[in-house]
């Protein structure tokens, strides 16, 4: 449980209550739990991200090395015409 408001406290707030600052102090911490959750959401969303782009990455390049294979070839057939 709270304790009372101070003087201080009590004269720069006049209309909250130590009941309405418990609640807020709830709600806050509330908050932060919640957005803890959701960074551990987004660190496994990241992880998957990264794991399609290695995984796009190394398409691409057998992609190229494909392209670089079959321009070979082309270039071997006029050479043969």
């Amino acid at each position: 449980m709270m304790a009372a408001l101070s003087p201080r406290a009590a004269a720069l707030y006049p209309k909250y209550d130590k009941d309405w600052f418990a609640n807020r102090v709830a709600e806050l911490e509330g908050l932060v739990s919640r957005t803890g959750t959701r960074l551990g959401e987004a660190d496994g969303i990241i992880l998957d991200l990264e794991a399609q782009v290695k995984r796009q990455t190394e398409t691409i390049k057998e992609c190229h090395e494909r392209i670089a294979e079959l321009a070979t070839r082309i270039q071997e057939f006029k050479n043969v015409s």
